[in-house]
């Protein structure tokens, strides 16, 4: 939930698991909510805008 006063832009990121062996490949399932960004090491990200006093689930 937002407590700010005036509407705010969150980012949150999130990382993937990393193998160390080459033989196991990490893969992301069909998120509910589509990533801004998946970089290569992993680092998901997914950045929305909240309105003052939204909650989101």
């Amino acid at each position: 939930m937002s407590y700010q006063k005036k509407p705010l832009k969150l980012t949150l990121s999130d990382q993937l698991p990393i193998p160390g062996d080459e033989e196991i490949k990490v893969s992301l399932d069909e998120p509910s909510i589509k990533p801004d960004e998946v970089k290569s090491d992993g680092t998901v990200t997914w950045k929305t805008p909240l309105k003052a006093g939204e909650k989101r689930t």
